[in-house]
């Protein structure tokens, strides 16, 4: 889902996997005490709300040195590509 925002949105996928995040366990929260009346800590724990945030800022730190994995995805081979690869091994 933060992949889908961003690329819609154009926003940085670090700044919008917090924004998820932090949406997804405010949401947790909310609930808790919608349906259990206080906070279950044992659903939405302390390590919850630090990897939250923690992971954005891994991911943000992390995705400045795996730009030549984006061109691995984004490699889409053609026919024309195919067919001048193959013409190099025609001999005259």
């Amino acid at each position: 889902m933060p992949i889908a925002i961003s690329r819609v949105t154009g926003v940085e996928f670090p700044k919008v996997k917090i924004m998820v995040d932090v949406t997804l366990v405010v949401l947790a929260v909310v609930f808790s005490y919608i349906f259990f009346g206080t906070w279950q800590w044992h659903i939405t724990g302390v390590g919850t709300l630090f990897a939250m945030v923690y992971v954005g800022i891994v991911v943000r730190i992390v995705a400045k040195h795996l730009g030549w994995f984006d061109s691995v995805l984004n490699y889409r081979p053609g026919f024309r590509r195919y067919i001048y690869g193959l013409a190099r091994y025609i001999k005259p």
